[in-house]
């Protein structure tokens, strides 16, 4: 009796040991099964997106909004992206691109109940991103929330009058730069750090509230949820600081917004 009263707290305590990194497990399927490739065509370039559910209890596909206009861009078809799930590739229609934050609301994956919404997290809370850095496998990164901060990110160079500045810029088509989210600026740049180059106008995206974050961010992984312990989603990454390594992520409101007439 001793030998097997030992034997089951033995038992106890090594599940406890182990009970972190099955959770880190399940949390990991939980999530990766509603998460995809999302691409214009399959050759071309593109980023993460994921199932949620709404809460008319309708399951949509969330990616950010500058994912979906490469795909509109580089797609046959401006108003259908393709998402990959496993092996299997999906025609999926664009419902709406958000004028004020960096969100796209796609048609959801048929048959799959999306990922439950959480609650806003505080500094210091556990979270993980689960995507496709550099449109490769599945990956989880974790880390945990370091700030709440306005974030202002480059969305395209708008022309300058000057063919060739403008083809060295690789000035965007679409000079429009009129949405909520937008701002205009301009810049002097250089090359190596000292030849002139002249003053270009840029359209700029302004991110309020983003969640600031250490988890490790790669190109590739735009639209991947940012989740709680859980599971649940808490923001949607949409941009990495290479020089700070923070990782940024459109907080939870904007994306009950986006949701709120689905």
């Amino acid at each position: 009796r001793p030998l097997a009263l030992l034997g089951l707290l033995l038992a106890v305590f090594v599940a406890v040991l182990k009970a972190p990194d099955m959770r880190q497990a399940w949390v990991r399927h939980k999530v990766a099964d509603r998460v995809f490739e999302v691409r214009g065509k399959k050759e071309g370039g593109g980023g993460t997106g994921f199932q949620v559910k709404a809460a008319s209890g309708e399951s949509f596909i969330v990616t950010n909004s500058h994912v979906c206009e490469l795909a509109m861009e580089d797609g046959k078809d401006a108003n259908f992206l393709l998402v990959k799930k496993g092996d299997h590739w999906m025609k999926r229609r664009i419902l709406e691109v958000d004028d004020s934050a960096d969100l796209c609301l796609v048609e959801g994956w048929p048959k799959l109940e999306g990922l439950s919404l959480g609650e806003m997290p505080s500094v210091g809370d556990k979270v993980s991103a689960i995507g496709h850095p550099h449109l490769g496998p599945t990956t989880k990164t974790d880390g945990e929330v370091t700030a709440f901060t306005d974030v202002q990110i480059r969305h395209h160079f708008m022309p300058s009058g000057d063919k060739k500045k403008d083809k060295f810029f690789d000035v965007s088509k679409d000079a429009s730069c009129n949405l909520p989210k937008n701002e205009i600026k301009k810049q002097e740049f250089y090359l190596f750090g000292f030849i002139p180059l002249g003053e270009m106008t840029m359209c700029m995206v302004n991110e309020e509230a983003s969640i600031q974050t250490n988890v490790v961010i790669f190109a590739g992984n735009s639209g991947s949820p940012l989740v709680d312990a859980s599971g649940n989603v808490i923001g949607v990454v949409f941009a990495a600081d290479m020089d700070t390594n923070w990782g940024f992520a459109v907080n939870l409101d904007h994306l009950k917004h986006l949701l709120k007439d689905f």
